[in-house]
Order: structure tokens, then C-alpha cells, then sequence
């Protein structure tokens, strides 16, 4: 019996049904095509559907799957609701999508025609249409982006969401939208420059106003440095409108094509309107950050060789808030004293500590793992024991799923036949597949522990070592050389003080289950 696939992929430049969601509008496509397969008496096996955007199939997995099937001869045709469904993309993903309907004899079928690349002609049709449907997509996205930068002209607002401060609202009469004042939000934009331009950095505000309990419009809980950053670089609130500030380059690496965003942050690279929205600070106090931004940028550049000064950088994080833990120094009568602290130590309870206090402490931590592994290391290993189980296990899995994938193959056989109709079909089919999709869930889990406990005596071995390479030798290696050492045998490491003043370090080593 002659097995045929579904691809579903909602085009950004559907007009029928811009207004609807993804998933309502693959919902409508599954319907017309599923009426397409019961007239015409298709017995669709399986359905892909693409919820991702992407143009091109590098970005678009559910595509990949359907060619890598197709490439098998899975299939006698794939319903599409148009051709330009499968590709957009350059003449080289085209060439590719081409080739592979052509080589396998698969039909490509719409509800308007039905294209068999074994016939001359259909097959110049539908390279001809995919050809067609590549050039009404950049037509159209020329257009977009015309539109977009005349309507940025105009002093419509063109973003996506909001910026802080402000709620989006349609304009009268016309078509376009605009931005209007939040009055609760506006004043902390306000704050955040009188801040900024007073000499306090991203961090100190965000501290300032995690502290406060100002709520953000972001999907993070917390004000971050970055986010504070953003708003003082935003040209909107003076009331303009801003285009070019992203710069996309592509390159082709390993031959796919890598598309790169560029932030422009200097506010003269971009251009900028006039917008029909209302400021939220006055331009003086806009390009004062900007200079004041521009000296911080210049006096804080270091150099790409400038030392590690935390041996511990990008392992060390709070026990209570999950955030990183950082270094920073403090004056003293005498000198410059190292202490570590919490990133978001506005909110979080937990407490500073001296940089050598914290040091010993992991250390010994590792000291007590280290000898404690040693140990269990030359203790009786029932590993292998263990391993002969989980290997008899997936023989029994293996060889029920191959009588389960007989029987299906039985089913398809009764269905000729005439034995089974197709109501008994698909409840028989519906049974095995979810049989069979549970067993092979279970020998995917069961090959991974294999997996895991065959690695896991060479990973162990591998850890001594380096762990006593580092305990040797620890305060005479540079930060950068214990650094290196470190997240080579940890994860990582969490760090809590407590209020009476007790530390408790925890260690995450690595490939180790101990």
C-alpha cells in the first residue's frame, strides 16, 4: 500500500489568514489536505509540521526530516497547500529539495496540481515555481522593509513590542501605530538618567532598582546591567524613531549559511525620525549619557591578553539566587582587599566573603572529595554487573520491537488483503505505533546509560590526575592556569555565607557520579 506525507508551514506572507496563530493556521492546511487525501483515497502515514520560521532549510528542521525520509523512498508523494511551502530559500536549498523528489520519484501534491518530477514537464514546472515563488518572497520582503522605512519616516512607531515607558497604541484615521507615555514607568526611565548621568554605572542601577521592587517589562525577574544599558542608549525616548541600529551579515561556514547581528551602538551610525510620540526626556540629557557612555566604553576597554583575576571566574555561583558570583576589590588601611559577592547582592540575603577565605575553603572541599574518590575509585566496581544487565535488557527490548514492526508489517498485508478495513487498520496501526514508540523511548533511555557507565571508568581515570595535578600545585600556578584546571575537574561550584558567618561551599565534579 502507497504511504504519503503531509508538510504543513505557515508563511509569514499569508493573507488569509494573517490574523490567526501558527498552530490555527497549520490547523486549516491539515484540513483542506486531509480532505485532499480522503477523496482522492491517500493513506497519509505521517504529518510535518513546521512551527519554526526559517528561510532556509538549515533553519527548518521538520523540513530536513521530511527530505531525509523522502531520500529513503519512505513515500509515493507529500501534500503541500503550495509548492512554495517547502522552499523559499537560495537556488541551492531549491536545487536540493529538487533533486531529492526527482531521484526518488516522489509526487508533490496540492490541491490545484499534482507535480511528478519523473515528467519533463512537471519537473520545469516546478522548478520554475519554486524559482517564482523565491522571487515574489524578496519582492515582498522589499516591500516589508519599504514599508517599514517609510513608515519610520512618517514617525510611525515599526518595533515589535513596546519600549519600557511606553504602550503601544493604533493611530486614528490612518493606518500605523505610535507609541504613548506609561506616566508609573516614564518617571523611572527619568530616574535612570538623572542616575546614569550622576555617575552611577548599569550594575549600581539595576541594584537600585531590584532594591526599590520596580517591576520589569521583560521576561527576566530582575533589572540586569545590560537591560539598564539599553534603555540609556535608546534614542525613542527623546521622541525619535530609530532604524539601522542591527546591522546582518551573512557568512558561509562549513558550507551553511551563518547570518550575524551587529548592535550599532553609536547613536550617530543609525538614523533616526522625527516620531509622533511624546519624549520622556529631553535631548540634553539624552546625549550627556551618551558622551558620559562613550568615556566609560573608552577608559574600561581592556586588552584581549589582559590576565584572569579570579581563578574560580565562571564557576562560582549563589547557593540562594542562582546568579554568578563575582570578584570585586575594596580599599583598606591596608591596600586593595579581594572579596567575593553576589551579582544581584541588592536582593539576595547571601553575604560577602574575603577572596582567600573562599579559596581555602574550595580547595579543602577538594582535598575532601579527591581522597573520598580515590577510595570508591579502588573499591570492589560493580559497574560492569550493572552494564551486562542493561545490555541483556536492550536485547529483550530489540527483539520486541522487531515482532512489533512485524506486526505492523502484518497489518499493512491484511489491509491489501481486504481483511482488515480501514477503521481496523488504523486502530490496529494506532496501538503498534504507540507500542513501539514506547520501546524505543525505553532503549534510547537504556543505550544512554550504557553509554554513560562505558565512559564513565575512562572519564574517573581521567580526573585523578588533573586533580592532583591541581591540589600540587594550586598556589603556584597564575589565576589563569588554576582557572583552566578547575573547569576541567568541576561543573561548578556554589557558595553560600551564612548570617552567623558559617561558609558552606558545595563542588560539582565533573563526569562523576560521586
Amino acid at each position: 500500500m502507497e504511504k504519503y506525507a503531509m508538510y504543513l508551514r505557515k508563511s509569514q506572507f499569508d493573507r488569509d489568514y494573517e490574523n490567526l496563530s501558527v498552530e490555527e493556521t497549520l490547523k486549516r492546511h491539515q484540513s483542506i489536505l486531509s480532505k485532499l487525501a480522503k477523496d482522492r483515497k491517500y493513506f497519509v502515514e505521517k504529518i510535518y509540521d513546521e512551527v519554526v520560521s526559517g528561510e532556509t532549510i538549515a533553519a527548518r528542521p521538520k523540513v530536513q526530516e521530511l527530505l531525509n525520509d523522502v531520500s529513503q523512498n519512505k513515500y509515493a508523494g507529500v501534500l503541500v497547500i503550495d509548492i512554495d511551502r517547502l522552499a523559499r530559500g537560495n537556488s541551492v536549498d531549491q536545487g536540493i529539495i529538487s533533486q531529492t523528489f526527482q531521484f526518488t520519484g516522489t509526487k508533490i501534491i496540492t490541491p490545484t496540481k499534482t507535480y511528478d518530477p519523473l515528467n519533463e514537464f512537471d519537473e520545469e514546472y516546478f522548478e520554475f515555481g519554486l524559482f517564482m515563488s523565491r522571487r515574489e518572497y524578496k519582492t515582498i520582503t522589499r516591500r516589508l522593509i519599504r514599508g517599514r522605512q517609510i513608515s519610520a519616516s512618517e514617525g510611525k512607531y515599526v518595533g515589535g513590542t513596546s519600549p519600557y515607558g511606553y504602550k503601544v497604541i493604533k493611530l486614528e484615521k490612518e493606518k500605523g501605530y505610535t507609541l504613548e507615555i506609561v506616566p508609573e514607568e516614564a518617571e523611572v526611565v527619568q530616574k535612570m538618567f538623572e542616575l546614569f548621568n550622576n555617575g552611577w554605572g548599569g550594575n549600581r542601577i539595576a541594584n537600585y532598582l531590584n532594591k526599590a521592587l520596580i517591576p520589569t517589562r521583560y521576561k527576566a525577574k530582575y533589572w540586569t546591567h545590560s537591560t539598564v544599558l539599553k534603555i540609556i542608549n535608546n534614542p525613542v525616548y527623546i521622541g525619535k524613531i530609530k532604524r539601522g541600529q542591527q546591522k546582518e551579515s551573512k557568512t558561509i561556514e562549513n558550507g551553511v549559511v551563518v547570518k550575524t547581528r551587529k548592535y550599532i551602538k553609536d547613536i550617530n551610525e543609525i538614523e533616526l525620525y522625527d516620531g509622533l510620540h511624546p519624549a520622556i526626556i529631553s535631548e540634553e540629557i539624552f546625549y550627556t549619557a551618551q558622551e558620559v557612555m562613550k568615556t566609560r566604553t573608552n577608559d574600561t576597554k581592556v586588552k584581549k591578553d589582559t590576565e584572569i583575576k579570579n581563578a574560580f571566574a565562571g564557576l562560582l555561583f549563589c547557593k540562594y539566587c542562582g546568579r554568578g558570583i563575582r570578584r570585586c576589590t575594596h580599599k583598606t588601611n591596608k591596600g586593595q582587599q579581594e572579596r567575593f559577592i553576589c551579582t544581584m547582592t541588592a536582593i539576595c540575603e547571601n553575604h560577602s566573603a574575603d577572596y582567600q577565605v573562599i579559596e581555602t575553603a574550595i580547595i579543602q572541599n577538594l582535598k575532601a572529595w579527591y581522597d573520598d574518590f580515590k577510595v570508591k575509585i579502588s573499591a570492589e566496581d560493580n559497574s560492569r554487573k550493572e552494564l551486562d544487565e542493561f545490555k541483556s535488557y536492550l536485547a529483550r527490548l530489540n527483539k520486541e520491537i522487531d515482532e512489533l514492526n512485524l506486526q505492523l508489517n502484518n497489518a499493512y498485508s491484511f489491509l491489501e488483503k481486504g481483511i482488515y478495513t480501514i477503521e481496523i487498520f488504523q486502530q490496529r496501526k494506532a496501538i503498534l505505533d504507540k507500542d513501539i514508540a514506547e520501546l524505543v523511548n525505553r532503549k534510547n533511555s537504556i543505550s544512554n546509560e550504557i553509554e554513560q557507565i562505558e565512559n564513565q571508568s575512562d572519564n574517573r581515570l581521567m580526573l585523578l590526575p588533573k586533580t592532583e595535578k591541581l591540589l600540587d600545585s594550586f598556589y603556584s600556578l597564575t589565576r589563569k592556569e588554576q582557572n583552566a584546571l578547575l573547569k576541567e575537574i568541576l561543573s561548578k561550584i556554589v557558595y553560600a555565607k551564612e548570617p552567623n558567618g558559617d561558609i558552606k561551599i558545595e563542588i560539582y565534579p565533573r563526569f562523576s557520579n560521586f
